[in-house]
Protein backbone atom coordinates (compact mmCIF):
# COMPACT_ATOMS: atom_id res chain seq x y z
CA UNK A 1 0.00 0.00 0.00
CA UNK A 2 1.67 3.64 -0.81
CA UNK A 3 0.72 6.10 1.76
CA UNK A 4 -1.94 8.19 0.30
CA UNK A 5 -2.64 6.46 -2.41
CA UNK A 6 -4.51 3.13 -1.50
CA UNK A 7 -3.63 0.17 -2.98
CA UNK A 8 -1.58 0.98 -6.80
CA UNK A 9 -1.33 -1.89 -9.28
CA UNK A 10 -0.89 -2.23 -12.64
CA UNK A 11 -4.11 -1.24 -13.69
CA UNK A 12 -4.14 1.95 -11.44
CA UNK A 13 -1.55 3.21 -13.99
CA UNK A 14 -3.22 1.42 -17.42
CA UNK A 15 -6.20 3.86 -15.86
CA UNK A 16 -4.07 6.90 -15.13
CA UNK A 17 -2.38 6.81 -18.38
CA UNK A 18 -5.87 6.37 -20.12
CA UNK A 19 -7.20 9.53 -18.43
CA UNK A 20 -4.02 12.15 -18.29
CA UNK A 21 -2.00 10.72 -22.07
CA UNK A 22 0.89 10.00 -20.25
CA UNK A 23 2.92 6.84 -19.57
CA UNK A 24 3.36 4.27 -16.72
CA UNK A 25 6.88 5.66 -16.54
CA UNK A 26 6.14 9.56 -17.02
CA UNK A 27 3.57 8.72 -14.00
CA UNK A 28 6.11 7.56 -12.04
CA UNK A 29 8.83 10.05 -12.79
CA UNK A 30 5.93 13.06 -12.28
CA UNK A 31 5.21 11.48 -9.02
CA UNK A 32 8.46 10.86 -7.88
CA UNK A 33 9.57 14.33 -8.81
CA UNK A 34 6.50 15.57 -6.67
CA UNK A 35 7.63 13.46 -3.79
CA UNK A 36 11.39 14.30 -4.02
CA UNK A 37 9.93 18.00 -3.88
CA UNK A 38 7.06 18.37 -1.44
CA UNK A 39 7.24 15.39 1.05
CA UNK A 40 9.42 14.33 3.81
CA UNK A 41 12.26 12.20 2.52
CA UNK A 42 11.78 9.60 5.49
CA UNK A 43 11.23 5.80 5.40
CA UNK A 44 7.54 5.80 4.37
CA UNK A 45 8.35 7.82 1.24
CA UNK A 46 11.32 5.69 0.35
CA UNK A 47 8.85 2.71 1.17
CA UNK A 48 6.18 4.26 -1.09
CA UNK A 49 8.18 5.10 -3.83
CA UNK A 50 9.96 1.46 -4.27
CA UNK A 51 6.09 -0.04 -4.13
CA UNK A 52 5.22 2.38 -7.23
CA UNK A 53 8.23 1.36 -9.08
CA UNK A 54 6.72 -2.32 -8.31
CA UNK A 55 3.21 -1.71 -9.30
CA UNK A 56 4.58 -0.13 -12.78
CA UNK A 57 6.55 -3.37 -13.38
CA UNK A 58 9.33 -0.96 -15.28
CA UNK A 59 12.47 -2.88 -15.46
CA UNK A 60 15.92 -1.84 -13.45
CA UNK A 61 17.12 0.34 -16.66
CA UNK A 62 13.82 2.25 -17.12
CA UNK A 63 13.62 3.13 -13.27
CA UNK A 64 17.67 4.49 -13.97
CA UNK A 65 16.65 6.40 -16.89
CA UNK A 66 13.73 7.98 -15.32
CA UNK A 67 15.57 9.05 -12.09
CA UNK A 68 18.54 10.37 -14.60
CA UNK A 69 15.66 12.33 -16.20
CA UNK A 70 14.42 13.90 -12.83
CA UNK A 71 18.30 14.63 -12.23
CA UNK A 72 18.18 16.23 -15.85
CA UNK A 73 15.11 18.62 -14.99
CA UNK A 74 16.16 19.62 -11.56
CA UNK A 75 19.54 20.49 -13.25
CA UNK A 76 17.95 22.52 -15.88
CA UNK A 77 15.00 24.03 -13.19
CA UNK A 78 17.86 25.09 -10.36
CA UNK A 79 21.36 24.33 -12.19
CA UNK A 80 23.98 22.02 -11.88
CA UNK A 81 25.08 20.86 -7.71
CA UNK A 82 27.81 23.62 -6.66
CA UNK A 83 29.93 22.29 -3.54
CA UNK A 84 31.93 25.97 -3.00
CA UNK A 85 28.45 27.93 -1.95
CA UNK A 86 30.62 30.92 -0.88
CA UNK A 87 29.74 34.51 -3.26
CA UNK A 88 26.18 33.51 -3.29
CA UNK A 89 23.60 35.64 -1.88
CA UNK A 90 21.02 34.27 0.71
CA UNK A 91 18.50 33.29 -2.16
CA UNK A 92 21.19 32.04 -4.18
CA UNK A 93 22.75 30.05 -1.90
CA UNK A 94 19.25 28.43 -0.79
CA UNK A 95 18.74 27.26 -4.37
CA UNK A 96 21.90 25.25 -4.05
CA UNK A 97 20.86 23.47 -0.95
CA UNK A 98 17.49 22.69 -2.63
CA UNK A 99 20.07 21.10 -5.43
CA UNK A 100 22.11 19.18 -3.00
CA UNK A 101 19.29 18.32 -1.16
CA UNK A 102 17.45 16.56 -3.93
CA UNK A 103 20.59 15.06 -5.73
CA UNK A 104 21.10 13.55 -2.20
CA UNK A 105 17.92 12.04 -2.03
CA UNK A 106 18.21 10.39 -5.28
CA UNK A 107 21.96 9.15 -4.91
CA UNK A 108 19.78 7.68 -1.90
CA UNK A 109 17.45 6.02 -3.69
CA UNK A 110 19.51 5.16 -6.40
CA UNK A 111 22.27 3.43 -3.85
CA UNK A 112 18.83 1.56 -1.96
CA UNK A 113 17.89 0.04 -5.31
CA UNK A 114 20.96 -1.12 -6.41
CA UNK A 115 21.73 -2.65 -2.62
CA UNK A 116 18.35 -4.33 -3.66
CA UNK A 117 19.35 -5.58 -6.70
CA UNK A 118 22.58 -7.41 -4.77
CA UNK A 119 20.90 -8.60 -2.40
CA UNK A 120 18.08 -10.57 -4.25
CA UNK A 121 21.19 -12.22 -6.41
CA UNK A 122 23.46 -12.93 -3.56
CA UNK A 123 19.88 -14.50 -2.27
CA UNK A 124 19.25 -16.83 -4.93
CA UNK A 125 22.89 -18.33 -4.75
Amino acid sequence: MVVGMGEVGKEFFRHQGYKSGFSTGEILRKYSRYALNEKSFNPQLVTALFQLKKATMLDDSQVTEILNDISRRIVKDYGPVVMDTSGYSEIGLRRKLAVQALFGKIYYLSEVRLIKVIFSYICIF
